[in-house]
């Protein structure tokens, strides 16, 4: 963090070194759309109360992923992120983990 109040002295420092990461994999599938995603109504939704404290890494960041769609969904009139290929990419994930018994894959849509 830096000292300046626009942030402009703000430095990012590398803890680990690249082969830290050797086992992580990340897939990027993007879902195409003709039309503009929504823009949410400024105080409308009464869900967001505080990111979930039980989880950590990849397990906090789909947590994260997750609440915002609900909160989307919560605003009036509710806005709907998501269409179909999300939804069948979150299931594909859970049976993934759930055949393997543990979580190896995480999805987080936007």
């Amino acid at each position: 963090m830096g000292k300046n109040d626009d942030g402009s002295d703000s430095m990012a420092v590398q803890l680990v070194d690249e082969s830290h990461w050797d086992d992580l994999v990340i897939i990027i599938a993007v879902s195409v759309q003709s039309r503009r995603k929504p823009v949410a109504p400024v105080g409308c939704g009464t869900l967001l109360k505080q990111a979930p404290s039980c989880s950590t890494g990849p397990r906090l960041t789909c947590a994260d992923s997750n609440q915002f769609h609900v909160v989307c969904l919560d605003t009036s009139p509710p806005m709907f992120y998501m269409n179909d290929t999300p939804h069948r990419i979150i299931s594909l994930v859970e049976k993934w983990n759930h055949s393997e018994g543990t979580p190896h894959v995480y999805s987080v849509p936007v």
